[in-house]
């Protein structure tokens, strides 16, 4: 049966490259980021390919029982969807929730495939949009005379009188981050506090964290989401796909982008909310080509503000032109806008770092286990010596994260803003062959960590893993916190960023 044998290949193929990625979560490796593809990747683990086959030989009598047990299952379920749909849909499932062990790891459905793909050209056809999906805990259940239990499962009693803590995923699996962005939607969290009332209970609150509708962050110009006058802050709650309806807030800001996007000039049916106004709009897709509306700039007086909205390809050359524009003018001071910016290509944005950063000087380490296996450095000559400004929000996000952080601990800039994302892992794409369910997916495999050379002793040239700052799960901090929701013109008034760039 062909259903069987794909998810077969599917699931052995997953096996196989997930062990072919351990080797960078245990023990350093002396390798460049930009020297693997999956051509390299696929060349140079042969031999473990090989060896991690012969091993799932013993597994293949197994899983071809469950495939066989699933295939009368399928037979089973009430519903009227074709049965390879329906196995593919499941076999969809399967994959992500296997990969599910870091929240930047994907499985990628065939249209997420297409957009990713597109995105790393520079290019893709979509409604014109920059979007984000906010999360949320919401209050689920109340025990308001829950007896106090004596086992310290749910921690130790602290000043704020909460006793204990408890996080699990989706799944029931107990989680031990309070990082938010690393907690899935879906999970649970469960406070015990003291109950004022009864002398000896505790009160039990149970949370849920779920996600909000899709937002529109920002209007691309040209694009059909202008042309119809869709605006900044319109919530996208509601898309038409070929399956019907969906609600924005029961999927992945990644799915639901996957349906924004699609062939040029087709249209795609939303439902938009704008304050207490709820209306349906048609959106012909149309060609957005990122390199074009990623970068702008205007003056102020003697202060070039650059707003940088994602690092994709050529973002540093575009950079580059206006840099050398400043040295022809009387321009002493830049603000450089990363509000908003989810990230992009990593060398796009060592390169444009480069043009601030003395060459040589250590950016950024890749590390793995605690350990340093890559050190990137400055690679040219700085274009700009005077003050700098850089503004973050909490949707400041890995590359973003690198340039702030990186201009930051070099002393370079002061950071005004808010909190950045904490996205400072490094994913890897890996093709699952003979596979139309999930086609690829994103493996991580290491983390970067920003170098400060602000530190006591610390050396610009030799990286020492002691001096280096962590991103993932943690952010950027703002050396100055400022209403991040302020338009440039208001926010160039800021007394506190005046003082800074005129003293």
């Amino acid at each position: 049966m062909n259903t069987l044998k794909i998810m077969r290949n599917a699931v052995i193929s997953l096996f196989l490259l997930i062990a072919i990625s351990l080797p960078y979560y245990s023990a350093p490796q002396n390798i460049s980021a930009q020297k693997y593809d999956n051509a390299t990747l696929a060349r140079e683990n042969d031999d473990q390919i090989n060896a991690n086959e012969q091993n799932f030989q013993k597994f293949y009598p197994y899983w071809d029982a469950i495939v066989e047990s699933f295939a009368r299952m399928l037979k089973e379920f009430n519903t009227t969807m074709p049965e390879e749909e329906l196995a593919k849909q499941m076999t969809q499932k399967a994959i992500k929730a296997m990969v599910d062990t870091h929240p930047n790891n994907a499985a990628f459905t065939p249209q997420e495939t297409v957009a990713w793909n597109d995105a790393t050209k520079g290019f893709f056809y979509g409604i014109g949009a920059q979007v984000s999906q906010p999360t949320k805990w919401i209050l689920e259940k109340t025990e308001e005379s829950f007896p106090k239990n004596p086992n310290d499962e749910y921690g130790e009693e602290s000043e704020n009188t909460i006793l204990g803590l408890k996080i699990t995923n989706p799944a029931g699996k107990r989680i031990n981050t309070l990082n938010t962005q690393e907690i899935p939607c879906g999970s649970k969290m469960i406070i015990f506090k003291k109950n004022p009332k009864q002398n000896n209970a505790l009160i039990k609150n149970q949370y849920i964290k779920i996600a909000e509708p899709l937002k529109i962050i920002e209007i691309i110009p040209g694009g059909g989401a202008e042309e119809i006058g869709l605006k900044s802050n319109d919530i996208i709650s509601e898309i038409e796909t070929n399956a019907g309806w969906i609600k924005t807030e029961n999927f992945t800001i990644s799915e639901n982008c996957a349906y924004l996007k699609g062939p040029n000039d087709t249209p795609v049916n939303l439902m938009i909310t704008r304050g207490s106004d709820k209306f349906k709009s048609i959106i012909v897709r149309k060609k957005i080509d990122t390199t074009k509306f990623n970068i702008e700039n205007k003056e102020y007086g003697d202060t070039m503000y650059i707003k940088i909205k994602e690092f994709n390809r050529r973002i540093s050359d575009e950079t580059k032109k206006i840099l050398d524009q400043i040295s022809q003018k009387n321009i002493k001071k830049i603000v450089i806008d990363l509000r908003n910016n989810p990230g992009g290509v990593l060398e796009e944005a060592l390169e444009t770092l480069s043009y601030f950063v003395p060459r040589n000087h250590t950016m950024i380490c890749i590390t793995s286990k605690d350990q340093i296996i890559e050190t990137r450095k400055s690679s040219g000559k700085p274009l700009f010596n005077g003050k700098i400004v850089v503004l973050i929000n909490n949707n400041s996000a890995s590359a973003s994260e690198i340039m702030a952080g990186v201009l930051k601990y070099h002393g370079l800039a002061k950071i005004f803003g808010e909190k950045s994302y904490g996205k400072g892992s490094v994913q890897r794409i890996f093709p699952l062959t003979e596979n139309d369910a999930i086609p690829q997916i994103k493996i991580t495999i290491s983390e970067y960590k920003i170098y400060n050379a602000l530190k006591n002793n610390a050396e610009k040239i030799n990286a020492r893993i002691i001096d280096l700052e962590k991103v993932d799960g943690v952010g950027i901090a703002p050396d100055i916190e400022i209403d991040a929701t302020l338009p440039i013109e208001k926010i160039m008034e800021i007394q506190e960023i005046q003082n800074y760039l005129n003293n």
